[in-house]
């Protein structure tokens, strides 16, 4: 129920005398004046239509086109709203993969005011989810020109710099992406994907970012490092090293993010199986037995022994027929060498924790023994 006041305009003293003439109101008078207005509406919540397939529809909760047009396509001209995507192959993509992806040196608002115009006549802009400032924007630009380009004291710091530093959120898709297409554009040069892989760490160690939404775009990346058929332009380069590193960094967003998405690790390990199959080559083989030892010792009870006795049979075979004729017999017999050695290592972690269980188990039943000497 609405409650009504007046104001008089007249000052009461404690006398309760008026100090001065007061004007009378007609409260009728003032009730049908106040309903004259129209009261406001209440506030609530309604649905429309900001995008379909990617066009901005022409509804009046939406702006105008032609006001955007105005701003962008000139008079008469048209735009319609893209949201950035990954498997966007225009040439506005294409533009900003370029920026990002092969010289990592261009600013983010460089990619934020991109426009593109297809060959309809429609102005293109590509929207990006957020906005940089101009620190992050060059923060991001220092780093991606350290990691491509810097020496082993630059890329140092600025690894450390990524593993620690906090206010850094608005920059993990823009890393996500730049380590997931460097990586596949790299592949080839080791002591770069390495480097790469290696930022990857960083972003996954810093407990100040939140990557799980990013991780589509970084796994498959460090995946193919670990289990690429060839990860070298030359045949004896370190390419094993960097199979493990990244074993290690794939191991690391499984742990980290295995209890936030409960199919992350199953997933791994099921494709690190598929590379241990004896039709794949040495290398993925290799890859696969480096990754699955990292994941503990009951998976490699349950993936890597079974076929332990096999594998070393057909392997030790190989490694009586084959030659010393050519280089390809070199790298033949080195590549077995290698997968013997990772089975091997496999097998000792394996027994090392079984030995520790023992020890911790039976333990009780020596101490007697040891404090009485």
């Amino acid at each position: 129920e609405k409650l009504y006041a007046t104001n008089a305009g007249g000052i009461i003293s404690p006398e309760g005398v008026s100090e001065r003439n007061q004007v009378r109101i007609d409260l009728n008078e003032y009730v049908r004046s106040e309903m004259s207005t129209q009261p406001p509406n209440e506030i609530g919540l309604t649905v429309h239509w900001l995008a379909v397939d990617g066009i901005q529809p022409n509804v009046p909760q939406n702006p105008p086109l032609q006001e955007t047009a105005a701003m962008v396509g000139g008079p008469g001209g048209r735009i319609v709203h893209r949201v950035l995507d990954d498997d966007d192959e225009n040439e506005g993509s294409k533009r900003i993969n370029n920026g990002y992806g092969r010289k990592g040196a261009a600013s983010a608002s460089t990619a934020i005011r991109t426009t593109t115009a297809s060959p309809s006549g429609v102005s293109i802009r590509q929207l990006l989810p957020r906005l940089l400032s101009e620190e992050l924007q060059l923060y991001f630009t220092r780093i991606t020109i350290a990691v491509e380009r810097g020496t082993m004291d630059q890329q140092a710091a600025a690894l450390a710099s990524v593993a620690k530093d906090a206010g850094t959120q608005e920059l993990v898709p823009f890393f996500s992406r730049f380590v997931s297409r460097q990586i596949l554009e790299m592949v080839g040069k080791t002591d770069t994907c390495r480097t790469l892989v290696r930022l990857a760490d960083a972003l996954i160690s810093n407990p100040n970012l939140h990557l799980g939404l990013h991780l589509h775009q970084m796994l498959p990346a460090l995946i193919t490092c670990v289990v690429a058929r060839r990860l070298s332009s030359r045949p004896f380069d370190d390419h094993w090293g960097l199979r493990e590193e990244a074993a290690r960094t794939l191991v690391k967003a499984c742990n980290a993010f295995g209890d936030q998405y409960t199919a992350l690790k199953a997933r791994v390990i099921k494709t690190l199986c598929e590379a241990m199959s004896p039709d794949k080559p040495l290398s993925t083989q290799y890859g696969g037995m480096a990754g699955l030892s990292l994941f503990g010792p009951k998976t490699v009870d349950a993936f890597i022994l079974p076929l332990a006795k096999g594998n070393w049979e057909k392997w030790e075979k190989a490694l009586e027929s084959q030659g010393y004729n050519n280089s390809a017999d070199f790298e033949r017999r080195f590549e077995i060498q290698q997968c013997q050695h990772a089975l091997l290592v496999s097998l000792l972690l394996q027994t090392c924790h079984f030995f520790h269980s023992y020890l911790a188990q039976h333990l009780f039943m020596f101490s007697p023994f040891l404090y009485d000497n």
